[in-house]
């Protein structure tokens, strides 16, 4: 066995155009992938990032707890190090064709990663068993343009690889084939489809009780009217109940036709699952370039138009959400110039309206130029702001001091790392879990002055039932 982990090096990059077609055609095919190790899987799919990125077979995969890292690789194992060394592992490369994707790490950051960064405590209760970090490498990949929707075989020849570039080019171009000819398109409205879709979940069962959830929601407020805080997002878990039939794709597949998607993600490691449907870009890395857009607001839309206008124009005015968005912006700004050169941090296109099927949201978007090694970018940023509170450092003792169980990847990050350098994440927001048996859901708040107890507990449940797709208790 190897005492050393051997970094992985391209030696060429095999592209095959493949057939243009919907994202339901690429949903499709990951639905019905013979995959090497029927417990791995990772999928990124929305129209906010650059690729849709579908892995078909991990040759590598690397996971960190307690800050001990292993790289796995046909059934040996080898000693990374710590998170530190295992991002610089991580954002090594040496591939070909740098402008490009040419192949790269899949997979997440815990919300409970930001404890190897930061001295703060970590709440006992972990129900998901999940690592800090876990991605996974493979030597071929199915991409598409979310724009153009072409779709394209993309095949590595590492050091790393089993089968050569040949004998996965025959049989990876034989499945795409057969599955694109015999997929079966939607057809009708949306909306209606959606409504005659079976429920994905059967019941809700929180973790919280409506006391404790009361009763944090005003230590919050006692902490922000003591001069500790400004604002504080308090996290909601709840378990799903299920039919037993319920899978990772078949939750975002049905989940995406409904609400759209931008940053969509299904990741399985052995007992653990995890599918992600978030609207927010938590950072990008394209060159020396860097990008993150936090989100602040959200109102629902409405069938009927004026009602629909109104709740736009309602959010793009609203006193308190503009307020929130420009402190997380302040944030953003500030951890951005811990790894730019200075006077590059920028702020442009302030408090946008972001348009979704089912909601609203404010966005704004902030750029830098990195100076400071990649493998620092993720330390210097995580988590995003946006569901930590301000400012980031006691926001975060608060929540581990007021929260009983761990997050998982709920508000982590999930993405790639490329081998050409760039990486892309989102903010793991409307997020499920599973754990052996068992799916879980969570949904946060920002908890500000003016926040009311009841009020804020209400708007955690309408997000989860709406989320779930069961109907909304009657005594709510």
């Amino acid at each position: 066995m190897d005492t050393k982990p051997t970094l992985p090096v391209v030696s060429s990059v095999t592209r095959i155009p493949l057939k243009t077609s919907l994202t339901t055609t690429f949903l499709h095919l990951a639905a019905n992938l013979p995959v090497h190790s029927p417990a791995t899987q990772a999928l990124l799919v929305g129209d906010g990032w650059h690729y849709n990125i579908l892995a078909l077979n991990s040759i590598l995969n690397v996971e960190v707890r307690n800050n001990h890292g292993l790289l796995y690789h046909r059934g040996n194992t080898v000693t990374i190090g710590g998170i530190a060394d295992t991002l610089k592992f991580l954002q090594h490369h040496e591939a070909v064709n740098a402008a490009e994707f040419c192949g790269g790490w899949i997979g997440a950051l815990s919300y409970e990663a930001l404890h190897q960064f930061e001295n703060i405590a970590c709440p006992k209760i972990d129900l998901f068993q999940a690592p800090q970090l876990s991605f996974q490498l493979a030597d071929s990949y199915i991409c598409q343009s979310p724009i153009s929707g072409e779709l394209e075989l993309l095949l590595l020849d590492t050091n790393y690889s089993v089968e050569s570039v040949s004998q996965r080019r025959s049989s990876w171009l034989e499945y795409c084939e057969t599955q694109i000819a015999g997929e079966v398109l939607p057809t009708g409205d949306v909306r209606q489809q959606k409504g005659n879709q079976d429920r994905l979940f059967t019941a809700l069962k929180p973790l919280l009780s409506h006391q404790q959830y009361i009763e944090n929601v005003r230590r919050i407020r006692e902490y922000i009217t003591a001069g500790d805080i400004y604002q504080a997002n308090f996290t909601y878990p709840v378990a799903a109940s299920t039919d037993g039939k319920v899978t990772g794709d078949r939750i975002l597949s049905q989940l995406i036709k409904g609400s759209g998607c931008r940053y969509g993600a299904w990741l399985r490691q052995g007992e653990r699952e995890v599918v992600s449907l978030s609207p927010e870009l938590f950072v990008e890395k394209r060159g020396d370039h860097l990008c993150t857009q936090p989100i602040k607001g959200t109102s629902a839309r409405h069938s009927d138009f004026e009602a629909d206008q109104q709740a736009k124009q309602q959010l793009a005015v609203s006193e308190k959400n503009l307020a929130e968005l420009s402190m997380i912006v302040d944030l953003e700004r500030n951890d951005l110039g811990r790894v730019c050169a200075p006077g590059t941090v920028q702020v442009s296109n302030h408090a946008q309206l972001m348009q979704l099927p089912s909601l609203y949201h404010l966005f704004t978007e902030v750029t830098g130029r990195l100076t400071d090694p990649a493998c620092e970018l993720l330390p210097a940023l995580f988590p995003g702001g946006s569901i930590t509170g301000a400012p980031k450092i006691r926001a975060m003792q608060i929540i581990s001091e007021l929260e009983q169980h761990q997050r998982g990847v709920y508000t982590g990050a999930i993405g790639w790392i490329g081998l050409n350098g760039d990486l892309e994440f989102n903010i793991a927001i409307r997020t499920i879990q599973r754990f052996q048996e068992q799916w879980y859901l969570s949904t946060g708040g920002g908890i500000v002055y003016d926040s009311d107890p009841e009020d804020e507990h209400r708007e955690s449940l309408h997000k989860l039932y709406s989320f779930s797709g069961l109907p909304l208790p009657e005594e709510l």
